[in-house]
């Protein structure tokens, strides 16, 4: 089966036609909001679970290494590679963010991150545990996210580096104003300084934080010391924020190395703030 946005519709039935052998069942995925309307040749995913049995039995997984989710990586840092999560890696992502991120009940997260990145950092199933709401835009553009920070009240999303330069360099019709602060989550190559520099004065709180798809996602973070840097001025302030290196709550031992591969000094020390492991 494969579930297909409508926009994307003759594009999926262009492949299926060149297939050989038994093509997967189309499910249309339509989206009238943004003038994508069903187009009646495949089933609509509504039509899909309405027509499901509502009393089937759920299997639930038996082992906690069961396997849940199947990511490919875009290939950014080499050759493209699937890595298969379990459950229990997902869990361990999942609730070790919650405290990094500092996160309570109820937050308003804007989804930028794309699935195929690690399940959207992992986040695609935080949100149901915290009671979020989940704002979404077709397109990932400066007025889009000032939209939906401005309208629906988002107080956290996640972004590489790139999403916060659209916004540092959005134009002044494409900005709109709020009056609360915004968490976000910045990960893959650092971002700089310049542009830390820029985004707080906009009322953004960026964190920057690294991993692999191999471990689940963003693994180590930048954790602010407030006693030593609050009082730097704002490019101090910035320099550090674009480096990372902590460990998040479910990660066993993690050290920094250098450019020459020697141990930074200080992380021999960094050790997990529990003793589960989120990868083996």
């Amino acid at each position: 089966m494969v579930l297909v946005d409508t926009e994307f519709l003759e594009l999926a039935e262009a492949a299926l036609a060149r297939m050989q052998g038994k093509a997967p069942l189309l499910v249309e995925v339509p989206d009238p909001q943004a003038g994508f309307d069903a187009s009646g040749r495949h089933p609509a995913y509504e039509q899909v679970l309405d027509a499901a049995d509502h009393d089937f039995d759920w299997i639930m997984p038996q082992d906690e290494w069961e396997s849940l989710a199947l990511n490919y990586t875009s290939g950014t840092t080499g050759r493209p590679k699937g890595v298969v999560y379990h459950h229990r890696g997902a869990y361990l992502m999942t609730m070790g963010t919650v405290i990094s991120w500092r996160m309570v009940m109820n937050p308003v997260y804007l989804a930028i991150v794309p699935l195929f990145h690690c399940n959207g950092w992992n986040h695609t199933w935080m949100m149901p545990v915290l009671g979020g709401t989940l704002v979404c835009c077709r397109n990932i553009t400066p007025s889009a996210i000032y939209d939906a920070i401005a309208d629906e009240g988002v107080s956290h999303f996640g972004g590489a580096p790139i999403v916060l330069n659209l916004l540092v360099n959005a134009k002044e019709e494409e900005r709109r104003a709020f009056d609360h602060t915004v968490e976000v989550f910045t990960a893959g190559a650092p971002p700089a300084p310049a542009t830390l520099q820029k985004i707080e004065t906009l009322g953004l709180h960026v964190t920057q934080v690294y991993g692999l798809t191999e471990t689940y996602g963003h693994v180590t973070e930048c954790l602010w010391k407030g006693d030593k840097w609050d009082g730097l001025d704002h490019q101090g302030r910035a320099a550090i924020k674009a480096r990372q290196g902590v460990a998040f709550p479910m990660m066993d031992h993690i050290t920094v190395l250098d450019d020459k591969m020697q141990q930074s000094p200080g992380t021999a020390r960094i050790r997990a703030r529990s003793s589960c492991a989120a990868t083996r």
